[in-house]
């Protein structure tokens, strides 16, 4: 029974128990993970792969020394749990080199240990005499097993913290005094004018405009004059003095995002301080004599934004510059404790009120759009495959015989907390300079001028006992304006390299920095590495940072960044920290069953990426889509116990009707394109190898036609993949339509712009679009996609669709009766399940006799209009690829009219695999092989790298030109307009009918008025090249990367007469075999 933030277990073994809310939670994760956990050891107990290595007595034995940890120490052995990771890379250190590896490192975690508690001792050495003699009996090749240990914090419960201890700490760390090395600040702006010197010419192409004063030091002014920076190491030796008289001229605009919706999050705010009470319980109210307003604020920015007839963030900034402080409506902060943390004394976040969070979002954009991207040691801009791409050629530099590279793990004390006004200000000076504004030099104001508050309800300000409030806090907080002090951390260890004269590559985000430095090997080595340690903390110190280091260590062999390890240049499959969390449930925002089936396949997903075990991915995302549909009281029933149906439920796709499941190449390769094409070759490999399942198959492949409208065709182009089937309505769609209406309707939305944008995309409008892009031919789904996406309607589109992912809006929608009926949104979403659920076992039954192959049975019917089709169309009907294509004409209602698109055939039906041929065939054969030891020089790279010297690539000969267009405001325009420009390019390039090139100016025009008549004369040509290489998403363009830990590099060589260009090893993450076909 829930009260509240309280549970009562009624039936409790000794009688009733009434715990906390969290408590429960924690409980029902231990009993999830476990299971995980059991079922992993399960599954690798006699795996070939894994046998040898004993995983299950590790396992268990580390976990039998935790809970004895739990049951002894109680609260505090959290400590230990969290000291896993660093007592497994202590014991591994250990058995490589000394010289270039800390030994001494364990030492330092295991001191630590005995500190924070004493009776944890006993403890952590059996921890580490396990993980010794672990090592004693499998060498080095136990260390992934060893790494993969930090998983097991997640296996035990987490602490009962101590909110009042983490507000203290923040005091203690915020407000301390932070002393800075004579002339440190002007260093760091120094620093960075070095370096934003030449990263913003080796990005343009061109040296930032700067003041000609008398003054400028006579070496940068020949820089100047010539236009060219030269080496980074060439400007370094021109000293800082020099650099701090170089003033910028205005090189940004700064962007005040008058499209508000640019803004657009879920994020908590806090009420301005006339109204803070609002978020304390009202009786814990009463005991400081206060009372909640009669009047309550937004709480949720969303809400704020959609709620105000107009946001002008530049008035925020006049305001603060007007008074030179916060106003005290303003300036609030509310200090929240990080959810499940696993720690005692909690981090807390820090929630703004609107205004403060407006400027805080809009200048920290600001910095990350057009100063922070320049500097590539940073990966908070940096994608997901841009930065695996960038730690795989950093995990193999090449060792000689005469040099070595070192990896320096830094951990900073405090970070967040350290910042002081004083080290940031002549940098935030060099800031306003490059934007022409002044509204730099008050963000740190937002600490500074608050009041600080604990966001714990039940201890509002002035309650007796309580650490609950300050004021004047000098430091910061976690994320706020974490951009500009990650740049400033680049900056200090940068400065310490080139004074040095090392070479290095750096890569961090924040506090997590890892440096690579290129050593001699000699007798001094150690000597030179615990130089640059000391260096490293001197030169943190004099800015008025920490660096800690007993949690700082350095390896030649092991590297680690954001907790992803890897040695001797491979991954570490970190399988069990996943493993324990994989079982995620529904998203925030729950729409049923395909919600959870979405997250499980995304959590398979990022199980696969971690793990070189093809099966364990998939295994874990079926496991949880079935127990998911099993216990599910709304659903269960309807979820037949038939083992055979259930499978071919797994073998279909959301593309032919059914659950979003998607099929092993989606787990083997990220990005795969055609999840249908893969579908539907499974099915018939298992109709050709297993008789058994043809009754059920042939039952599947029923299906209804849709209806011939222009609403069902609108489908093929903004989904082009899916076919056109009768089907139940999906609860997304019921969650879009009443967002939409809400959004459309509710008096709630006063926001001016939000509301005229609302209306300017009624379905009216979308269907209208959508017909005339039909009349386009012949019919290329993938253009006519981009050109609605690009669009002026479909630009709103995506804006309104943005609406139905963020939970606050969704909630209040949820809240609302649905229509006319007495029925909930939740209670409609568990009937759309179940009317789903009916459909799909409707489909998935025994047909008999079924037809003599599986395309015979799935074109049941319509098999001579598909002969027809395939006549019409030279090709080949025994084929999946060339079904694929007939079934979108017909499902359409095209007449037999030949569709492309993204489009692909599946790679089963087009390769055979061959392990160690001994003749392979010259002419159509693809030889891979993997590679390691990368080499980081281009030249060495072009001679040594693989057994193939190039590869395979997805680059164009001659990419498309476009003009580069500017706004009056000097904001140049946006990424719609631009693509349109390129569309346009090459379609005028490959002569294309008016009728295209015509709605492309159109669309421009209706962004910028008076460019359509100008457009076509100035934009330029291109040649070569084939639509869905040149403008599909990236995925698709470059398309898939392995997502396996089996193969880090792989090499390709092939005879053909289609891969007319290739492209450079460092492009390697982009190469896959289906690009070849």
């Amino acid at each position: 029974e829930f009260l509240g933030d309280l549970v009562i277990l009624h039936e409790f073994p000794h009688g009733p128990l009434i715990i906390t809310y969290q408590m429960f939670v924690n409980s029902l994760d231990k009993l999830e993970a476990r299971f995980s956990w059991e079922f992993y050891l399960a599954y690798v107990k006699d795996h070939p792969r894994h046998k040898k290595y004993n995983q299950s007595f590790l396992f268990r034995t580390f976990h039998s020394i935790l809970e004895s940890a739990y049951k002894d120490v109680g609260n505090d052995a959290i400590k230990l749990s969290k000291s896993m990771e660093p007592l497994m890379v202590g014991v591994s250190l250990k058995r490589f080199d000394a010289q270039t590896n800390d030994h001494d490192f364990l030492n330092e975690v295991l001191e630590g240990l005995r500190e924070k508690n004493p009776k944890l001792n006993q403890y952590a050495e059996q921890i580490v005499q396990t993980a010794e003699e672990y090592l004693d009996t499998h060498g080095e090749e136990g260390v992934p097993y060893l790494i993969e240990q930090l998983g097991q914090e997640k296996l035990h419960n987490y602490p009962i913290v101590d909110i009042t201890a983490g507000l203290k700490k923040m005091f203690k760390y915020g407000t301390s005094y932070r002393p800075l090395a004579p002339g440190a600040d002007q260093d760091i702006a120094s620093n960075f004018k070095r370096e934003f010197f030449v990263a913003y010419y080796n990005e343009h192409h061109e040296l930032p405009p700067t003041f000609q004063y008398v003054n400028v030091d006579p070496a940068i002014k020949r820089l100047i004059d010539k236009g060219n920076p030269g080496s980074i190491r060439e400007c370094y030796k021109i000293p800082n003095d020099a650099w701090s008289k170089l003033n910028f001229k205005k090189c940004f605009t700064f962007d005040y995002f008058p499209q508000i919706s640019d803004l657009l999050d879920d994020k908590a705010i806090t009420p301005h301080s006339s109204h803070i009470y609002q978020v304390f319980a009202a009786d814990a109210l009463r005991v400081v004599g206060a009372r909640k307003p009669a009047m309550l604020q937004q709480t949720r920015l969303i809400l704020e934004i959609l709620s105000r007839p107009d946001i002008d963030i530049k008035t925020f900034y006049e305001e603060v510059e007007r008074t030179g402080r916060l106003p005290t409506l303003w300036a609030v902060i509310q200090l929240m404790a990080k959810e499940r943390e696993l720690k005692i004394d909690p981090r807390v976040f820090s929630i703004l009120t609107f205004e403060c969070r407006m400027m805080a979002s809009a200048c920290e954009r600001n910095v990350s759009t057009n100063i922070l991207r320049l500097f590539k040691q940073q990966s908070i801009t940096q994608s997901g495959a841009e930065l695996r791409q960038k730690m795989d050629s950093l995990i193999t530099l090449p060792e000689t015989d005469t040099y070595i590279w070192v990896r320096f793990h830094m951990d900073l004390e405090q970070w967040n907390y350290m910042f002081r006004s004083q080290q940031q200000a002549p940098l935030l000076q060099v800031f306003c300079d490059l934007f022409g504004v002044r509204h730099f030099q008050f963000l740190t104001r937002i600490f500074t001028d608050s009041m600080l508050i604990s966001a714990n309800k039940y201890t509002p300000p002035g309650m007796p006992n309580e650490f609950t409030t300050w004021d004047s806090h000098a430091g910061g907080n976690q994320g706020i304006l974490q951009k500009t002090w990650t740049l400033i951390t680049i900056i200090v260890i940068r400065a310490v390299m080139h004074r040095l004269d090392l070479e290095h590559r750096l890569t961090g985000s924040g506090d997590n920095q890892v440096l690579f430095v290129k050593l001699r090997k000699s007798a001094n080595l150690r000597a030179m590495i615990d130089l640059i340690k000391g260096e490293l903390r001197q030169a943190f110190t004099d800015v008025g940072l920490a660096l800690k280091m007993e949690e700082t260590w350095v390896s030649s062999k092991l590297t680690c960044y954001q907790r992803k390890y890897y040695l001797n240049g491979r991954l570490v499959e970190g399988i069990l920290k996943l493993l324990v969390r994989c079982f995620s449930g529904t998203s925030d925002v729950d729409c049923g069953l395909n919600s959870t089936v979405t997250t499980a396949v995304n959590g398979g997903i990022s199980l696969a990426e971690m793990s070189a075990d093809p099966l364990l991915g998939p295994i874990f995302t079926l496991l949880e889509v079935y127990f998911n549909m099993m216990v599910d009281k709304h659903i269960a029933d309807l979820v037949p116990r038939d083992k055979k149906r259930l499978v071919v439920l797994s073998l279909v796709s959301s593309d032919f009707g059914y659950l979003p499941i998607q099929q092993l190449p989606s787990f083997l390769y990220a990005g795969h394109q055609d999840v249908l094409s893969e579908s539907l070759a499974l099915m018939k490999y298992v109709w050709d190898h297993h008789p058994e399942y043809r009754h059920l198959l042939a039952g599947a492949c029923c299906y209804k036609r849709g209806d011939d409208t222009i609403e069902a065709k609108l489908q093929l182009i903004l989904e082009p993949s899916s076919l056109n089937i009768a089907r139940p309505s999906l609860p997304e769609a019921l969650l879009k339509r009443r967002v939409e209406d809400f959004l459309t309707s509710s008096p709630l939305v006063a926001n001016v712009q939000l509301k005229k944008m609302f209306s300017s995309c009624q379905r009216t409008d979308q269907l209208a679009l959508g017909a005339e892009l039909l009349k386009i031919r012949p019919i290329n789904t993938s253009l006519l996609n981009s050109l609605f996406n690009y669009s002026h309607i479909g630009s709103l589109l995506s804006t309104l669709s943005r609406f139905n992912k963020i939970s606050s809006l969704v909630k209040l929608v949820g809240l609302n009766r649905s229509g006319n009926e007495l029925e909930n949104f939740t209670s409609r979403v568990h009937a759309m399940d179940r009317a789903n659920l009916k459909y799909f076992f409707h489909r998935i039954r025994v047909v008999n006799p079924p037809k003599p192959g599986f395309l015979q049975s799935l074109l049941h019917g319509i098999w001579d209009q598909h002969i027809e089709f395939c006549v019409k169309h030279r090709m080949y009907p025994e084929c999946v690829f060339s079904t694929r294509l007939f079934l979108i004409s017909y499902t359409y209602h095209l007449d037999c009219e030949l569709v492309s698109g993204p489009y692909t055939p599946p790679p089963a039906e087009q390769l055979r695999i061959v392990d160690n041929p001994a003749t392979p065939l010259s002419d159509s054969s693809l030889l891979i092989s993997p590679g390691f030891q990368i080499p980081s020089d281009l030249t060495l790279l072009e001679e040594t790298r693989g057994p193939y010297q190039l590869y395979i690539g997805s680059r164009t000969r001659d990419p498309v030109q476009s003009i580069k267009l500017t706004s009056l405001e000097g904001i140049e325009a946006g990424v719609a307009i631009r693509t349109l420009l390129k569309l346009l390019a090459w379609m005028q390039s490959k002569g294309s009918s008016s009728t295209i090139t015509d709605f492309i100016g159109q669309q421009v025009g209706s962004r910028i008025v008076g460019l359509q008549h100008l457009v076509g004369k100035i934009v330029p040509g291109t040649d070569g090249g084939e639509f869905n290489h040149r403008f599909g998403p990236p995925g698709t363009v470059m398309w898939a990367f392995i997502n396996s830990t089996s193969v880090i590099s792989t090499w390709y060589s092939i005879s053909s007469n289609r891969a007319t260009v290739l492209q450079r090893g460092e492009e390697d993450r982009y190469v896959f075999f289906q690009q070849l076909f």
